[in-house]
């Protein structure tokens, strides 16, 4: 669950009403909604840009129609207008989106209701995401609090920003969203926001062509003292490291959050996890993998604080999934105990755990074998994900793989107890090498066969690189004889029943 993941939520929604996008105007939403839904307007609304173009001719409420359609989601870098660029014949670069929202942000500076005149652009902004240079930052921080249906930002690319203009930009974005920005508590508040890479950099050096490049340096993010008590989502880069001063604020200002995607590698965050009270709201948790100066043969005593967590909120959790984005032998042996000590950790939990979704993923190799009783006892999981990067390329361009052969009666014997599991897959499972690819083939029928009649609620399975999904039928077993319930001879009849089996899903 990535960023894309939310974006492609904010897809799924319809655009805002009417009331909302163009600030309270005269025109009713029911009367577009009445005209849209009864098609008796050549004007009909759909999600084709050709007819959205004509109904944007209309007039200026269905213009805005249009617009809260188009800019639900905002990239001030790579943003391309196409509708508006025909309405307005010149193409908007971030410049002269930042200056037209600028010049509404006045406009509502000096209206007693905070409203624009005529319907806004900023009005039909519900996600934004900002990569520009440090020329155009400072302007991005002043607009975001005057965004009042903001509810996604996403930065991911700092570009040079100074650690004074970072804590800007997040109190712009998120603390101050019902605070001291002027966020008026009727609007919708910010819900989600992505801290991307470590923002921190050296002075300008001039390169030997006379261009300047600002140089990455590893440094902890600035202390923030910031309160979101609206965020929902947050999303922190592998490769960030946190000052424990602000991964402690940023907990403890977050309460909350029910999606959250960190680096268990780090000390600060995992300590300030354990140190804080639970998160009580937290549904979903992303394990993601940054290249932090550890020393895997000798880890620090508390990177396991993070696995420890998981015992107070496994009551609330519904997923979890880990990333190994790495693949470096020297790790895969700490990565593995790590996943272990998740597992186990949510396993000794005293409750009966919520948790539907469980993905783990690792480096070469397979995952201990204790760690399958372990899940088993996931008694709602609905959704098992195993993963092994069992490749890489070695010197000469040798590709090597890691060995990952699966005993599947033994691993159903192990998992049988998630009777509410309806997807299974297992990725990157080998297989011995003398087999044929239609011998293989074979096998894996049978064994999809198996899973289906071993876990009654199975809809799809995904085992030795072969997908299958679950098919019922009716057979006819035969006919019987006999006397009815009165006693009289009767003509035979058909006994039927209903077989589970398994359909291999043809490759796209």
């Amino acid at each position: 669950m990535t960023w894309n993941y939310y974006q492609a939520r904010i897809h799924q929604l319809p655009p805002l009403t009417l009331d909302q996008a163009l600030e309270d105007a005269a025109t009713p939403a029911e009367t577009m909604n009445y005209t849209a839904d009864n098609g008796r307007s050549r004007y009909l609304i759909r999600r084709r840009d050709d007819t959205m173009e004509n109904l944007a001719f209309v007039n200026s409420d269905c213009r805005q129609l249009v617009r809260t359609y188009q800019f639900r989601i905002v990239d001030l870098h790579t943003l391309r207008l196409t509708i508006i660029e025909q309405l307005v014949e010149q193409k908007w670069g971030s410049s002269a989106i930042l200056a037209l929202l600028e010049k509404e942000a006045a406009e509502r500076a000096s209206s007693p209701e905070g409203l624009t005149q005529k319907p806004s652009l900023c009005a039909c902004i519900q996600a934004m995401s900002i990569r520009m240079d440090k020329k155009l930052i400072h302007r991005a921080i002043r607009i975001l609090p005057t965004l009042p249906h903001l509810k996604m930002l996403e930065y991911e690319d700092y570009g040079g920003m100074s650690a004074s203009e970072m804590v800007s930009f997040i109190h712009a974005g998120a603390a101050s969203t019902v605070r001291n920005l002027g966020f008026d508590s009727r609007l919708g508040p910010l819900t989600s926001i992505k801290f991307g890479p470590d923002p921190l950099f050296e002075p300008l050096q001039v390169e030997p062509d006379g261009s300047e490049e600002p140089r990455r340096i590893r440094g902890p993010l600035p202390i923030i003292s910031a309160d979101l008590p609206n965020l929902q989502v947050l999303s922190i880069s592998g490769d960030m490291r946190l000052s424990k001063e602000c991964a402690k604020s940023l907990i403890l200002g977050s309460r909350r959050l029910s999606h959250f995607k960190f680096n268990p590698h780090d000390p600060a965050l995992s300590e300030a996890l354990n140190l804080c009270e639970p998160l009580l709201e937290l549904r979903d948790i992303i394990w993601n993998r940054g290249r932090f100066d550890i020393d895997f043969d000798t880890p620090p005593a508390d990177i396991y604080t993070s696995a420890n967590y998981l015992k107070h909120v496994a009551p609330y959790l519904e997923s979890f999934v880990t990333w190994d984005d790495i693949a470096l032998w020297d790790s895969q042996q700490y990565w593995t105990s790590l996943i272990r000590s998740a597992v186990f950790a949510l396993a000794s939990s005293q409750w009966t755990i919520p948790l539907r979704a469980l993905s783990l993923q690792r480096g070469n190799g397979g995952f201990p074998e204790d760690m399958f009783e372990a899940i088993s006892t996931f008694c709602n999981l609905e959704e098992l994900s195993l993963m092994a990067h069992n490749s890489y390329t070695g010197f000469g361009g040798v590709v090597y793989l890691g060995l990952w052969h699966i005993d599947h009666q033994d691993l159903r014997k192990k998992l049988k107890g998630l009777q509410k599991l309806r997807t299974l897959i297992i990725i990157n499972d080998t297989y011995r090498r003398e087999e044929t690819a239609p011998a293989h083939v074979a096998f894996m029928d049978g064994q999809a066969e198996m899973y289906f009649e071993t876990f009654k609620n199975l809809e799809r399975i995904y085992i030795g690189r072969v997908e299958y999904e679950a098919f019922s039928e009716t057979v006819q077993d035969g006919k019987i004889q006999g006397p009815d319930i009165q006693g009289r001879e009767t003509q035979g009849r058909e006994i039927k029943a209903t077989r589970r089996g398994a359909r291999r899903v043809p490759s796209s």
